[in-house]
């Protein structure tokens, strides 16, 4: 089939997906993408996607964590916010005093309780507050939500020191950012050549410092993941 039809078929066919998340609160959405195992063929119902276990992309991605936790090693706590199956989370825990996970899906966080030892909580973002912590990690997760709900989540942030953000962008040079999607499974870079900014409107994070520690290409030719971390002044 040409290039032209292949776009236009995975137009529309994620136009249908999306249709299908629209009216879903938002620990429904992502239960069904679990439970469908929309993010890839890994374990049912308990799988965040390859870019939660490809080498190549957590790899570089856990060094930055390291090199910014070394200083500090085991002194500080730290929050995960979408915590998903915890692979990521379980190779970085180790580096601080305490590590939290905190995810919507209940099944998740039940998994993850009885094969991890870090402490795991339910938590919808959009609606409750997150405990504080020095660190909070956001990874690959505001990709998935809409502006309304990602701005929920920042209103629901605990207190932070440092705040590590890594969102899928798209790696064109048209990107623009917080291009607006319905909250679900595909990131805001598919087929809109964006990606999410806090430091940029609508959201404009109240921050003291903001740098780029991590970027990596993804397992997408149009796309990187860009790891900022926030400092508080």
């Amino acid at each position: 089939m040409p290039k032209a039809l292949l776009e236009i078929r995975r137009h529309f066919l994620n136009r249908y997906i999306d249709s299908r998340f629209t009216a879903m609160p938002v620990q429904e959405v992502f239960s069904t993408i679990y439970n469908q195992n929309l993010w890839g063929d890994g374990e049912a119902g308990h799988y965040s996607g390859p870019g939660s276990h490809s080498p190549d992309i957590i790899g570089p991605y856990i060094e930055a964590i390291q090199e910014f936790a070394g200083p500090s090693k085991g002194q500080l706590s730290a929050l995960d916010v979408g915590c998903g199956d915890f692979n990521v989370g379980s190779q970085i825990a180790p580096l601080f005093a305490s590590y939290i996970g905190c995810d919507v899906v209940k099944s998740v966080v039940e998994t993850n309780r009885e094969r991890y030892e870090s402490e795991f909580l339910v938590i919808d973002a959009t609606k409750d507050k997150t405990p504080s912590a020095d660190v909070i990690f956001i990874r690959e997760v505001l990709q998935h939500l809409s502006n309304a709900d990602i701005s929920k989540v920042i209103r629901n942030l605990g207190e932070w020191k440092y705040l590590i953000v890594t969102e899928s962008h798209y790696s064109g040079i048209h990107f623009e950012p917080n291009l607006d999607i319905t909250t679900g499974p595909f990131a805001r870079r598919s087929g809109k050549q964006s990606g999410v900014v806090l430091h940029e409107h609508p959201f404009n994070l109240d921050y003291g410092r903001c740098e780029i520690i991590c970027e990596v290409p993804s397992n997408s030719a149009s796309k990187n993941l860009v790891t900022y971390l926030y400092t508080r002044a």
